[in-house]
């Protein structure tokens, strides 16, 4: 009786790690898939909060070059045109 005993123990104690190799193996592949999603939740939440720039066509244009009339959506960018290009 004393050997069945240890035979059923043995068979119990198999079984039980069996079960949790096989629950282990399923939680990592569930942590790999979570890593993924993280991942593409950070990339879209970047895409969204990435500056979008405006098109030249969408810019009002309400600075003008006194040399040569070109027109500019900031003073600033008037000011580097005039810098780079009217040098005296």
């Amino acid at each position: 009786m004393n050997y069945i005993t240890t035979q059923i123990q043995q068979k119990k104690f198999y079984f039980e790690a069996l079960k949790f190799y096989y629950l282990n193996i399923i939680l990592y592949r569930q942590v790999d898939q979570l890593k993924i999603d993280i991942e593409n939740m950070k990339t879209k939440y970047e895409e969204l909060n990435k500056k979008k720039r405006r098109k030249n066509s969408e810019i009002k244009k309400l600075y003008v070059c006194q040399h040569c009339l070109k027109t500019y959506g900031t003073y600033g960018a008037k000011y580097k045109h005039i810098k780079i290009k009217h040098q005296e």
